[in-house]
């Protein structure tokens, strides 16, 4: 698996794949990876017909009693429009998600927004903008064609990129020590731009169950996810000028691949 990490840090995907198939590692953490890659090289079909295997649990979405049908961009824009905060999140293996999330973010500028925060982003902000476009360092994820164009377009129309993953988390082989030792996320949200522009308007970019507004518990414990947290830090804004924002300034949208289908 090393090796192959290796291989993707220097953009050979093809290589990388082919050392992950042969490889001998957990089942699990191959697949996972492996669909992730397949879909940063066209191949998603492969990617989501290892996520419909045995080895993912399966769940399933029940409808409220007052959903709905209606179109998810005029929707999402309506209720986004007295909100500062859209959280969304994706399947890191579904290019058809950020191909989406690109269509949100152009109708949530003529909003105002004017932040766009994503997961992915390692390299510094400032270097980003003054290129322009994503290269194989600006992060994990953006290797993909689609999110790489997502951050392009997003740009070109007046998005502020903003990295907020943490830089000092340690992987533990506990995932949920792992995910909860990645508070920092929170932490650099508010002070890289809520403290600076308390009053700006972000769409935050997020992976999976990163969007949940509450934290998750199980046998193992309490999962403390990215909207967790910053629910809680914006209810401890100050009621200054500007003021404290309205109850359900905080909206997130989740996408789900019941939506998507096979397209």
């Amino acid at each position: 698996m090393q090796q192959a990490i290796a291989v993707f840090q220097e953009g050979k995907l093809l290589k990388a794949i082919e050392l992950i198939e042969n490889s001998s590692a957990d089942p699990a953490t191959n697949n996972d990876i492996l669909g992730q890659l397949y879909s940063f090289v066209g191949e998603w079909e492969k990617a989501h017909a290892l996520r419909n295997s045995a080895i993912y649990p399966k769940y399933s979405v029940a409808a409220s009693d007052d959903s709905r049908l209606a179109p998810a961009l005029p929707a999402i824009f309506s209720a986004a429009r007295n909100s500062q905060i859209v959280i969304i999140n994706e399947a890191h293996d579904s290019p058809q998600h950020r191909d989406f999330i690109l269509k949100l973010a152009v109708g949530l500028r003529t909003e105002g927004f004017e932040y766009y925060a994503m997961e992915t982003m390692s390299e510094r902000p400032s270097k980003l903008r003054r290129r322009g476009y994503p290269v194989l360092s600006t992060g994990f994820y953006s290797r993909d064609a689609t999110h790489g164009d997502l951050i392009r377009q997003a740009m070109k129309i007046g998005y502020r990129p903003v990295a907020y993953e943490s830089e000092s988390a340690t992987p533990s082989a506990n995932p949920i020590d792992s995910i909860n030792a990645r508070g920092e996320q929170c932490k650099n949200l508010m002070e890289r731009v809520f403290k600076k522009h308390p009053d700006t308007k972000i769409l935050i970019h997020v992976g999976m169950a990163h969007v949940m507004e509450a934290p998750r518990k199980n046998a193992a414990g309490k999962i403390h996810w990215l909207a967790s947290r910053l629910k809680n830090k914006w209810r401890m804004l100050p009621a200054c000028d500007p003021p404290e924002p309205q109850a359900g300034s905080l909206r997130h949208f989740q996408l789900r691949q019941q939506l998507f289908g096979r397209c």
